[in-house]
């Protein structure tokens, strides 16, 4: 290469799409081949256009076969939606209900041997408030991962 030729490290970073410190570490790695030359302001690399096609390709072809490994891709969004998916969703999340519900019974059943308890002792005066069933302010969990499959489309 002429001490002229070739691209500066702006110019290679514009056309592989880096920030020009990342095409300097590329030159500094060995990843992206390039000589020193004079420059206005001292010593600058020059890389050729080849090692700069070739890094390009190269870089192309990693990022097809990575769009295909990416969690979000297609396949993954469709195993996601799948009916077997929506089945044992759907049965995770009645017996989840089912289970907060038992919870809030014996929350509730305690509450009230608490204050029969109380009741029927001097020292204790006053009764233990019994708590309302826990999700019944906002919709059911079983609701909310509905909407949240049946909003994607596929």
């Amino acid at each position: 290469m002429s001490e002229g030729a070739g691209y500066t490290l702006r110019e290679t970073a514009d056309r592989l799409g880096l920030s020009v410190r990342q095409a300097r570490r590329y030159v500094l790695d060995g990843r992206l081949a390039a000589v020193l030359v004079p420059g206005p302001r001292g010593r600058e690399y020059r890389v050729s256009e080849a090692a700069v096609d070739e890094l390009a390709a190269e870089r192309e072809r990693r990022q097809g076969t990575r769009e295909t490994r990416r969690p979000g891709s297609r396949r993954a969004v469709d195993t996601l939606a799948s009916p077997e998916t929506s089945r044992l969703l759907s049965d995770h999340l009645s017996a989840l209900e089912r289970a907060w519900q038992r919870v809030a019974d014996l929350e509730r059943e305690n509450a009230t041997l608490r204050a029969a308890l109380g009741a029927g002792s001097s020292t204790q005066s006053e009764a233990v408030p019994v708590p309302a069933a826990p999700g019944r302010r906002r919709r059911s969990l079983r609701e909310r991962v509905r909407r949240l499959f049946t909003r994607r489309t596929v």
